[in-house]
């Protein structure tokens, strides 16, 4: 018992700073403050163990955008999964069969000077009809999406960097020419044929598009497959640029310290449609670009002392609450202490003896009155005479002899089991419930008992008990304090003995 106390006693949060002994017993903690304290230690110990410490979920994170002074270089390769496809689609969004009578289709990669646009590198791109593994969607997205007779790229590698307004521009150029019976090696069908199959269709261009999505801490760059057209007409030059931008993340999962890595990516940016050039056998072209913007995503998750800070700032909100709860128990436990112990209790004894007594002068005055009324029914008993008068039933039945000796027997088992109901009452006048003790601090408007009454006077000398016990207190320490003192001196007069005898003894 003794070890389950101490345990409760190094559990509890919310000891008293002053120690009391009553009855050579020391009154450490109470059993509501430790169960209060255990259960937010467990508490806490749990969201400790919840945090994003652990469990990765809710990164601190910062989203933005700003602008290079040049437009980067943005490295596109198959390994990245470019997954580019593109071709001619009609309104039911299925690609149309390639006719080399009406229209070829080519790619081309250009490295140049944009100030004279002379070609430094340029190669064209070799194309082919997209099959599954091209593209990095799953077998039931190509043919729902109705892939077939669409273009990909055969050798995906290739650089996008600057712009015209810069000094050096690398662009991938996807180029729609009508057929031409001069450079064509098939017959052409006639324009009027060529411009009535281009009406209500599109050029149509998918690619990858990456998003960062900061909650997933595994996978953060999330893979997507993403569409754009135009309009065509085979008698009005058009053209549609794309432009992708480089994306970072920047990742700070450490644990204690700082751990930055920065992974790099491309991101889609914008599409616009140019209708203000001229182009010479080509009526439709598609432009690719690198873009000045960089979408930056700053991912940092919760440190360790982060997490503790947290911990400690929760724990401090709960002591309060807790505290708050447990002061009305301690008060309670040292209140109802020192009714028992300092003397209050003696005056509740009084008090009741008091009443008790009042309520014996009742019972004497009602007793002697009945006793009284008991003298005159035996007169009336005696002077009644058979003889010469006739029996009264009525004073036969209520003035008999059998009649009274009930009557006095059923009063003294009366006053019996009353004085055994106030016996127990006085037994329980020094037990107070937490209750009582509620009414009597807070004032509740409710009815008092003659015990609550006295409580609440007593209540009133409390604080003068607890000014009582402190300076009790304080004498211990300060006799603590003389004992020391009385110790050096008896050491020093010890040495001083010490040296006089050393002295005397030298000097023989």
């Amino acid at each position: 018992m003794k070890n389950f106390n101490k345990i409760f006693y190094v559990l509890d949060l919310f000891k008293s700073p002053v120690a009391l002994l009553f009855n050579s017993q020391q009154k450490l903690a109470s059993k509501f403050g430790s169960f209060i304290s255990l259960g937010i230690i467990l508490f806490l110990l749990i969201f400790f163990f919840q945090s994003d410490l652990f469990h990765k979920k809710m990164p601190f994170t910062t989203i933005q955008t700003y602008f290079e002074k040049t437009r980067p270089d943005l490295q596109f390769t198959k390994e990245q999964n470019l997954g580019l496809a593109f071709g001619i689609q009609g309104y039911s969004n299925e690609f149309l069969a390639h006719d080399p009578s009406i229209f070829t289709i080519s790619a081309y990669w250009y490295y140049l000077n944009s100030q004279t646009e002379d070609r430094i590198e340029g190669e064209e791109k070799y194309i082919k009809f997209c099959e599954n593994s091209d593209l990095p969607i799953t077998e039931n997205t190509y043919e729902d999406l109705q892939f077939e007779n669409s273009f990909c790229l055969v050798e995906g590698n290739f650089s996008l960097k600057g712009y015209w307004d810069e000094p050096n521009l690398s662009v991938l150029e996807i180029q729609l020419n009508r057929c031409d019976n001069t450079t064509s090696e098939v017959i052409c069908q006639s324009l009027d044929n060529i411009n009535e199959y281009f009406r209500g269709t599109f050029l149509t261009i998918y690619y990858v598009n990456n998003i960062i999505d900061v909650y997933n801490y595994e996978l953060p760059i999330q893979t997507t497959f993403e569409v754009q057209y135009m309009s065509l007409d085979a008698e009005l030059d058009k053209g549609l640029e794309l432009f992708f931008r480089k994306a970072e993340l920047i990742n700070d999962d450490g644990i204690i310290f700082s751990s930055q890595k920065t992974t790099e990516t491309f991101q889609f940016a914008e599409a616009t449609i140019d209708l203000t050039k001229s182009y010479n056998n080509e009526f439709a072209l598609l432009s690719i670009y690198s873009y000045n913007e960089v979408y930056s995503v700053n991912r940092r998750y919760q440190k360790f002392q982060e997490a503790i800070a947290n911990v400690g700032g929760l724990a401090n909100s709960l002591l309060l609450f807790g505290a708050l709860f447990t002061y009305l128990e301690k008060e309670f436990i040292v209140f109802s202490t020192l009714v028992n112990i300092i003397g209050i209790s003696e005056l509740l004894k009084y008090k009741t003896k008091l009443i008790n007594n009042n309520n014996n002068k009742k019972e004497s005055i009602f007793l002697k009155k009945e006793l009284e009324k008991v003298e005159n029914s035996h007169q009336i008993f005696k002077m009644v005479n058979p003889k010469i008068l006739p029996p009264d039933p009525f004073i036969l039945e209520h003035y008999s002899q059998k009649k009274i000796d009930t009557k006095l027997k059923m009063m003294k088992n009366t006053n019996l089991q009353e004085g055994s109901k106030k016996k127990t009452k006085d037994e329980n006048l020094n037990k107070i419930s937490f209750f009582e003790f509620l009414k009597i601090k807070f004032s509740l408007p409710c009815k008092l008992t003659e015990k609550q009454k006295l409580l609440t006077e007593a209540f009133k000398f409390f604080p003068k008990e607890i000014d009582l016990i402190e300076i009790i207190q304080k004498i211990h320490e300060i006799d603590n304090k003389l004992k020391i003192l009385l110790n050096e001196q008896q050491n020093t007069t010890f040495d001083k003995k010490l040296e006089k005898r050393l002295m005397e003894t030298n000097l023989k």
